[in-house]
């Protein structure tokens, strides 16, 4: 029979090896360049420009990028840095003078913690191409570009986790993380997006420190993480961590090398918090000095959110306002419906078996409690209740639903029909739960569009099995690849952030 995946190359010998195999960490040299991660940025590029068209936002339309605090600090503060630097560069301004402190931030203050928390990403560079009064359109690039290149490292780190050196499912995954829920939700924070944008990139060079104990890009990604904002770096830094260490128990690393490994991952994450502790200190005191105390959790619930709540997370669109929504809110977890539905087949799926499913499993239940236990929720806060917007950590689990995802993706042709008929009579179980009793009560636009989108995924996934076609649809093997991979997108480009 024909390849069945052109996308994902789904060869049954190979996986019928990978089966009794092993997880290996396999780090491949190839001959020629990778050209899957540029792929994923110019797609990326691309479908967020077509997103910015058709939602008639500015330079494209008349509705502005710049909402609620983008619109009230970060826009003005980036404006202001602009000023600031040009009047360094013309001399109207002495260096100490312009580094250390400014009328023009209220009555005056320090300038260095505002500039660290909010201006230092080197991405805010770009504002010195164009005019302040073009600020909406500078804020829009940095956004595009830093989820472009999110894409693109999400592409470069599952491909060290792919089985198949060959496949392009990395590609649809790395995109798909750039239009996650949390991505979308928080673009108007931006200094927040250069973790978002560096985690998996972090995690490759994670991967490469195992194999190789190379530093270098483990080191340069830390010191941009640092300097771009430390309050997101921190994050990214543990789970990074964590992930080394999880990693290594899975390839059965043994304890001695392993610890060497983990010592070093540290030692060389703290050599480079101390290269960049001139800004990061500033930027401590001035977020702890002026800190805005605005919600009180002095009785915080145990729980965080409901049980309806946890289905809905994973479900797409949201019925409420932009500003209901974010105070408050729960964790943003969401990727897409193609990931929902791919982990409720690897749990339940027996063809998913060994120790890298007991691993996964386990670190899905961490990723919920982290986000649904109080005490756990708030130590990734630094023990502290965060001001307005939850759950601001929940984007470092999105790459272990993604590397799930991959694993579904690579043995779809293994896939008994009852497991995918199963999974999503689940999936729709909980769609038809939250639509009676939930947020989704009376929002039938949002119930019909999750029903059609599940049951067409699960169509697709059923048609990897199929091992004849009839005459008729006998090209079906070449194109069910592309046509999944269409109806993705679709999802991601436009019902989604429609919804």
């Amino acid at each position: 029979m024909k390849e069945l995946d052109t996308l994902g190359n789904n060869k049954r010998s190979s996986v019928s090896r990978q089966k009794t195999k092993e997880p290996e960490l396999v780090l491949r040299s190839k001959k020629r360049s990778d050209m899957r991660p540029l792929l994923s940025f110019l797609l990326t590029l691309a479908f967020y420009i077509f997103t910015a068209v058709i939602c008639n936002k500015y330079p494209t339309g008349q509705n502005s990028f710049i909402l609620s605090d983008l619109r009230a600090q970060y826009a003005p503060f980036l404006a202001l840095n602009r000023s600031r630097i040009l009047s360094l560069v013309g001399g109207s301004e002495h260096l100490i003078s312009n580094l250390t402190y400014s009328f023009q931030l209220g009555l005056g203050k320090n300038i260095m913690g505002t500039f660290g928390y909010y201006m230092a990403s080197p991405f805010n560079l770009i504002y010195l191409l164009f005019d302040t009064s073009r600020i909406d359109l500078v804020v829009m690039i940095i956004v595009i570009l830093k989820l472009s290149l999110a894409s693109a490292f999400m592409t470069l780190f599952l491909n060290t986790r792919a089985c198949d050196p060959r496949t392009k499912w990395p590609v649809l995954l790395g995109i798909t993380y750039a239009f996650s829920l949390y991505a979308q939700a928080f673009a108007f924070q931006i200094m927040w997006l250069d973790g978002y944008m560096l985690l998996p990139l972090l995690l490759y060079f994670a991967e490469n420190f195992i194999a190789r104990r190379r530093y270098a890009g483990i080191i340069v990604t830390l010191l941009v993480l640092f300097i771009s904002n430390y309050y997101i770096s921190y994050m990214v830094g543990i789970f990074s961590f964590l992930y080394l260490i999880v990693r290594m128990i899975e390839l059965k690393t043994q304890f001695k090398k392993a610890a060497g490994i983990a010592v070093r991952y540290v030692l060389t994450a703290g050599f480079t918090a101390m290269c960049t502790a001139g800004l990061i200190l500033p930027v401590g005191i001035d977020t702890i000095v002026n800190s805005d105390k605005t919600k009180s959790s002095s009785d915080p619930a145990l729980i965080m959110y409901s049980p309806l709540t946890f289905i809905k997370i994973f479900l797409m669109g949201e019925p409420k306002e932009f500003g209901d929504v974010l105070p408050g809110n729960y964790p943003f977890l969401f990727l897409s419906l193609i990931v929902t539905l791919f982990v409720v087949i690897y749990v339940t799926s027996k063809i998913f078996n060994g120790r890298e499913k007991t691993i996964h499993i386990i670190c899905l239940i961490g990723a919920v409690l982290s986000t649904g236990f109080y005490y756990l929720d708030k130590a990734w806060q630094v023990f502290d209740d965060p001001n307005w917007f939850a759950h601001r950590h929940a984007f470092v689990f999105l790459p272990i639903f993604l590397v799930i995802t991959l694993r579904v993706f690579e043995r779809l042709g293994e896939l008994q029909l009852k497991d995918i008929i199963r999974s999503v009579v689940i999936v729709c179980s909980g769609l038809l739960i939250v639509y009676t009793f939930g947020s989704f009560k009376s929002y039938d636009k949002i119930f019909l569009s999750n029903l059609i989108f599940i049951i067409l995924y699960g169509f697709v996934a059923a048609g990897y099995g199929v091992k004849k076609w009839p005459d008729q649809f006998r090209d079906i093997p070449q194109i069910i690849s592309p046509m999944l991979a269409v109806f993705v997108g679709f999802e991601l480009v436009f019902a989604g952030p429609m919804l």
